[in-house]
């Protein structure tokens, strides 16, 4: 790493030294301490993998970077992405600096990184009310070996959409509405599984804690993120359809190294009732959705904010888990929300821990290109995890008051 790198790197660890001292974590010398030890360690880890180059990367990024290198940023108007806008315009940007554009995507998705470990130290506080719960959050999730993985090697950006969803989260059960629906629409205009989580506001919404009325916000964000795109030249459908013709260009596998309810169907397996394999994937995933709508509906009297995030883990995790075409990364934001599970209520510890080593066996499948155990060992530790969210989301309708 050049050195203009290296200063770029110590900016964003004094960027979250900042947010921390901000958020009042670092005001007692022990605790100042560990977190900066922790913190320091963290960024460490990532360092010696900064220089990995994926195919992800070569086949994707870096020709992406090169076409707005020769076209401009008119090249939005050409380019063959299924990327949204938001993410390309970042791309375009980095084409115009005179920098090895690997270590500037990878330093991007670090400084989300620092950004979601911040939201979810915010979200445990508010269920906690502990500086020091807070402050173990964000290094977990700074710690966490898949969101290191997922940014500092693989370059990839799921940590910018869910550092919005936990944001968009965050301010829902606060009842800051417009906030809501406003890191909401960023959420999914940066990347397509947001839907994981956006069911939420059928929740949020039934408890009274949004406002219908408010959503002309998440509308207007989220179009208003593809104007620059249109001001290119590129046609109004077509950017507003890039996720509809992401998802019609699935290819024909169940299952992409994810630990997915698809991996418990052995390879090369056959039979006649596969041809309806997507449409029951598709309808377990509606079926976790109503059941976040239905059960606060059936149970509105006893519901808690401790409700409202055990439906969030139960979408973030649950909803990847059946649907098909998933990919490795696509438990991303159910890590991180097991993870805050753990920290707020340790007795559900556990889920994180089976969430994580099910990601982490996708995640060496793609960068080892080879599989440490079979994916449905992954798969039985998510369904392990859904249980403990499910049994901790009917615990919370027991509590009194609001948590």
């Amino acid at each position: 790493m050049s050195a203009s790198y290296i200063f770029l790197y110590i900016f964003i660890f004094v960027f979250a030294c900042a947010l921390l001292y901000r958020e009042g974590i670092l005001d007692k010398n022990s605790r100042l301490i560990a977190v900066i030890f922790f913190l320091t360690l963290a960024f460490a880890l990532r360092l010696p993998l900064m220089s990995h180059s994926t195919t992800d990367y070569e086949h994707f990024l870096a020709l992406w970077v090169q076409y707005f290198r020769v076209h401009g940023f008119e090249g939005l108007a050409t380019i063959s992405s299924n990327y949204n806008y938001p993410y390309l315009y970042i791309l375009a940007l980095f084409a115009r600096i005179p920098m090895d554009d690997m270590y500037l995507i990878k330093c991007l998705s670090i400084f989300f990184d620092v950004i979601m470990a911040w939201a979810a130290g915010k979200i445990v506080l508010h269920y906690t009310r502990s500086k020091n719960k807070q402050a173990a959050a964000f290094v977990l999730v700074m710690l966490l070996p898949t969101v290191i993985l997922n940014g500092a090697c693989w370059g990839q950006c799921d940590s910018i959409f869910s550092a919005f969803c936990l944001l968009a989260f965050y301010y829902g059960v606060q009842g800051k509405s417009k906030l809501s629906y406003l890191h909401g629409a960023l959420a999914l205009a940066f990347k397509v599984q947001a839907v994981f989580l956006l069911p939420i506001y059928g929740a949020l919404l039934l408890m009274k804690k949004i406002k219908l009325q408010d959503a002309w916000i998440f509308i207007l964000v989220f179009i208003g993120s593809l104007l620059p795109a249109v001001a290119a030249g590129r046609p109004f459908t077509d950017a507003l359809t890039v996720y509809v013709n992401q998802v019609g260009g699935t290819t024909s596998s169940l299952n992409f190294n994810s630990a997915s309810i698809y991996a418990l169907i052995p390879y090369g397996y056959e039979a006649e009732w596969l041809i309806f394999a997507d449409a029951i994937g598709i309808a377990l995933a509606i079926a976790i959705v109503y059941t976040t709508l239905l059960w606060p509906y059936a149970r509105y009297k006893s519901v808690t904010n401790r409700s409202l995030f055990g439906f969030g883990c139960m979408l973030s995790l649950g909803i990847p888990m059946v649907l098909p075409h998933m990919h490795e990364r696509y438990f991303f934001l159910g890590d991180i929300f097991t993870l805050m599970l753990g920290v707020i209520s340790p007795l559900f510890a556990p889920a994180a821990l089976l969430c994580q080593f099910g990601s982490l066996l996708g995640y060496h499948a793609y960068l080892k290109n080879k599989f440490l155990l079979l994916m449905n060992n992954g798969t039985y530790a998510m369904l392990a995890a859904f249980l403990l969210i499910c049994i901790f989301t009917h615990k919370s309708f027991k509590l009194n008051g609001e948590l």
